[in-house]
């Protein structure tokens, strides 16, 4: 309760210059809701009725057309199950639900609730928060469907004084009797780090579900106290609570972090013993926290196997765990194998693979990984450049990697270094210093490992006075 009185008085003023004003009007129309049965006509409730049926945005359309045409356009009931499937359904379009829910002239509470929800869960969080201080200024108090996602959006944009501000309003509602709302506000804190906040907001709760208490385990392992998530999770054994999925994945996350590998084959051993759903995310997570990270190929491979409909996640945690063990011709057959399937790879398996090939010079498969590349149309990152570079360095292609080198404009340190080094090694003492002087005039700042490079550079020249007449 400490927590709840020095919030409100934290965040009072901040809350008069977040929404600009000291109380909340409330709508009008917020009260007075309109029976769902009150259609105007055959056609409307026949609508109405599709609408609740709609399975894609094509549909979905034609249905806006015919409500357009009816003259339907300020039945907000209607309205707002379009808006609903815009911004909820998979197949929805979040963009067409805002300009919709832009041209109605008084929008309500439920729509406002869709769109932060659908915000919530997109590349633009941020959108959400702006929705709820529109919300708010239209007169519109928050409930317990609107809250959760906007602390969401809050903990996804790091906005920690609008997550202040939130917590504020819901002790001002009451609406901290809600769980949901609690989760969210431990989630949202733990997201920033304010791990004491979060669980002072965890204590105070009265009817904690699961849902809690993983979210209070994750939050401790987020911000490095593996003790405490691990003393949680005893604590929530105590308490009658048996973990879930999400539970068992923190606790293999723990187990990796601490390297209690003890902890990863009690967690392994308790799933075959309660015959839990052993599900993708869970075999992944003991795939790749438990025993590839520790070296443990044999139980790695038994798990993979294992795996009824392996995703791509499931295929880097085994080719990842070959080559960290050095058994990098096992991890391009391994890739050779997933080829084979419909799965794309992604960065981080051709990464892996490309590591594989440079380890034992496979120019070959090096050139047959750039190749899946380019037929996949996978975007070369700074990391995939610098991966292939390097492989084509190790594999003794000079010419494939400077011509390589220079198609790309986007390029860091360590892409300079990989080329500077390369023909240092190949003997190309002043093509090496020619190319650093280049780099020094992009205005990317060398490091020990570019020196090292054109020490080695400057060694393969005749003498010191050959290095100065040639400059």
């Amino acid at each position: 309760m400490l927590f709840s009185l020095k919030c409100s008085t934290v965040c009072s003023r901040l809350y008069r210059s977040f929404f600009r004003f000291h109380s909340v009007p409330t709508h009008p129309s917020a009260n007075n809701s309109t029976s769902p049965l009150d259609f105007k006509s055959s056609v409307h409730q026949s609508l109405d009725f599709s609408l609740e049926k709609c399975s894609s945005m094509r549909e979905l359309k034609v249905l806006h057309a015919r409500i357009i045409l009816q003259g339907l356009v300020s039945q907000n009931i209607t309205l707002g199950k379009l808006i609903s499937f815009c911004s909820v359904s998979q197949v929805g379009d979040l963009h067409y639900a805002h300009l919709v829910f832009d041209h109605l002239p008084q929008p309500n509470k439920f729509m406002f609730n869709c769109l932060i929800r659908g915000y919530s869960t997109s590349p633009h969080p941020i959108n959400a928060i702006f929705l709820y201080v529109q919300m708010m200024r239209s007169g519109f108090l928050p409930n317990r469907f609107t809250l959760p996602f906007v602390l969401k959006s809050c903990a996804s944009q790091l906005a920690y004084w609008e997550a202040f501000v939130v917590h504020c309003q819901a002790i001002r509602l009451g609406m901290l009797s809600h769980v949901y709302v609690h989760n969210a506000l431990i989630n949202a804190y733990a997201v920033f780090g304010f791990v004491q906040c979060a669980y002072q907001v965890f204590d105070e709760m009265s009817n904690r579900t699961l849902v809690s208490w993983n979210s209070m385990i994750g939050g401790y392992f987020r911000n490095g106290l593996c003790k405490g998530a691990f003393l949680l999770f005893r604590e929530m054994r105590e308490t009658g609570f048996q973990p879930d999925k999400f539970t068992l994945v923190h606790l293999l996350s723990i187990c990796s972090k601490s390297c209690r590998l003890d902890i990863g084959k009690s967690v392994h051993h308790y799933v075959e013993i309660t015959g839990i759903e052993f599900d993708l995310i869970l075999r992944n997570a003991l795939l790749d926290i438990a025993y590839s990270k520790h070296g443990l190929i044999r139980h790695a491979r038994e798990i993979f196997d294992q795996i009824p409909e392996k995703n791509v996640i499931s295929w880097n945690s085994m080719i990842l765990c070959y080559v960290q063990d050095g058994q990098c011709k096992e991890a391009l057959l391994l890739f050779q194998q997933m080829c084979e399937t419909t799965i794309i790879p992604d960065e981080t398996t051709l990464v892996s693979v490309l590591s594989a090939c440079s380890q034992i010079g496979d120019l070959a498969m090096g050139e047959k990984t750039h190749g899946c590349i380019c037929r996949h149309s996978i975007v070369i990152t700074v990391t995939l450049l610098n991966s292939l570079v390097d492989m084509y360095v190790k594999c003794g292609a000079l010419e494939t990697v400077l011509d390589f080198f220079f198609e790309f404009k986007d390029k860091n340190l360590v892409s300079w270094n990989i080329v500077i080094q390369a023909l240092a090694l190949h003997g190309h003492g002043l093509d090496a210093l020619k190319l650093f002087n280049m780099m020094h005039t992009t205005g990317i700042w060398p490091d020990k490992f570019t020196f090292m490079g054109l020490l080695s550079a400057c060694n393969h020249l005749s003498t010191w006075d050959d290095i100065y007449l040639r400059e």
